[in-house]
């Protein structure tokens, strides 16, 4: 008899709440008092970096409800790398990290390397395509589905980079390094405020085509280091200029921070430039020498990782020319 008493008990008590919910949900999705006049409207608030969409309002209270967007942008992307010599050709290896202060798991990004590495070591599920009609590879990730997903229920993205973890990858290229583009891509979200009132089929229309445009952005920007075939033909003397130009890359960012370090590098490789252009080869070889020794002296140390892998091959790649 207490078992009997007990179980109505739980069905009353179960079946009690399954009532207020209903009747919770109930009053919350209460119809509105529309008003027809209104305009929908999208805006876009700098503070938050979401786009906000007003859809409906309520004649009553004067309440607009909206949905917002909040675009692929909020990430923190920390890109760093090593060059190594191997195998006559050159292995880039990278560490990109999703930022901890990051507000987005990241879902994408590109790289400025297209037709320019043989092979690409990326751990599964991510893999690379290259873009039709740009420089770029674009490296994704293949979406991982529960096998018993019912319809309508949400895709679950469980490879994007979470926030504050850690993504390592390589590849292999002939190419010498140079200073290439990236761009990176968090995780979109549309949040709806709510659900009393669907928005009407114009506000999805602009909705729509306002996320699209966000999302066919770039993303988020960095310069980093990545192989990219020299001109045909390039002269010495073209070749001291690039190497000039990654300096003065290098000295403009964090890659070289140390003044006195960047004034004693350009002295050298300006130098060298003054003497290939009287034809003086064998000056040349030793200013370029004296760059590069120091250039080693200093990895690790004053020079990051990329500064050291752009002016190390580069230059050790003019000094065999000449």
């Amino acid at each position: 008899m207490q078992k009997i008493k007990f179980f109505i008990f739980i069905t009353f008590l179960f079946s009690s709440l399954l009532f207020s919910k209903a009747l919770s949900q109930e009053i919350r999705f209460q119809p509105i008092e529309e008003d027809t006049t209104f305009e929908p409207y999208v805006r876009y608030d700098e503070s938050s970096g979401n786009y906000y969409f007003g859809y409906v309002k309520d004649r009553e209270t004067d309440k607009v409800y909206e949905s917002v967007y909040a675009p692929p942008t909020k990430v923190n992307p920390k890109l760093s790398l090593l060059v190594a010599s191997e195998n006559g050709g050159y292995n880039y290896s990278y560490v990109l990290q999703n930022g901890s202060d990051s507000k987005q798991d990241m879902m994408s990004f590109e790289l400025e390397i297209k037709n320019q590495f043989q092979n690409m070591n990326l751990p599964s599920p991510w893999y690379y395509r290259e873009s039709r009609e740009l420089p770029y590879i674009r490296v994704v990730h293949k979406i991982l589905q529960r096998p018993n997903r019912e319809e309508g229920e949400p895709i679950q993205f469980e490879s994007d980079l979470s926030i504050g973890d850690a993504l390592r990858f390589s590849l292999m290229s002939n190419h010498l390094p140079t200073i290439i583009d990236s761009y990176f891509k968090g995780r979109p979200k549309v949040i709806n405020f709510s659900f009393v009132v669907p928005p009407p089929v114009e506000v999805e229309i602009l909705r729509d085509s306002i996320t699209t445009k966000v999302a066919n952005r770039r993303g988020v920007q960095l310069k980093t280091i990545g192989p990219r075939a020299l001109p045909d033909n390039i002269s010495n003397t073209a070749l001291t200029d690039t190497l000039q130009s990654y300096l003065s890359f290098s000295c403009d960012t964090t890659w070289i921070e140390n003044p006195g370090i960047c004034r004693s590098l350009e002295a050298k490789l300006e130098n060298v430039q003054r003497q290939l252009e009287r034809g003086n080869t064998n000056p040349a070889r030793g200013s370029l020498q004296a760059f590069l020794n120091e250039v080693e002296a200093q990895k690790d140390k004053q020079l990051s990782s990329e500064a050291w892998a752009l002016l190390w091959f580069n230059g050790q790649y003019l000094l065999e020319r000449l």
